[in-house]
């Protein structure tokens, strides 16, 4: 799909968006579990990679529900590598290096996205880290989230 909107080559900027919230994902489960994160260097890393050659963003296309990009959660960390979720965007350790502040805010979009989604979903999330704790294969970890994966996410009264 990339090159189709506007003529022009590079990643869509809603496939990015996506991507970028699956990427992070990793980092928003283990600050969920573990109630801070010490990886994210290569997810960043790779975020910074793609960043550039992302098609602008159009007039009106937004992120969702919680535009602007940053709020309310970001990553924060006291130094390399420790990553977790918190409320202070000033100390971003994820996405905030060799991208433009927009793209940094994109970076802590994707994670707070990410995060929100577990946070929602954190029986099967629980489900397949028993299973990854088991020493069980892909195929476990595919049957526990199934098994265990919320269709109804409308809110709880």
């Amino acid at each position: 799909e990339a090159g189709t909107r506007g003529g022009g080559g590079g990643i869509p900027r809603r496939i990015f968006d996506r991507f970028s919230v699956v990427l992070f994902a990793g980092v928003a489960a283990e600050a969920l579990v573990l109630g801070s994160s010490e990886g994210g260097d290569h997810d960043e890393a790779v975020f910074r990679a793609l960043a550039p050659g992302v098609q602008p963003r159009e007039a009106g296309e937004g992120q969702g529900k919680t535009d602007p990009p940053g709020t309310p959660l970001s990553a924060t960390g006291a130094g390399k590598g420790d990553a977790r979720i918190g409320t202070n965007s000033e100390t971003s350790t994820v996405g905030a290096g060799g991208v433009s502040g927009s793209e940094a805010g994109n970076a802590r979009w994707a994670l707070s996205e990410a995060y929100l989604c577990l946070r929602q979903q954190r029986r099967a999330l629980d489900a397949v880290a028993s299973e990854i704790e088991a020493g069980n294969g892909l195929s476990a970890c595919v049957a526990a989230l199934e098994a265990n994966f919320t269709h109804d996410l409308s809110p709880k009264s």
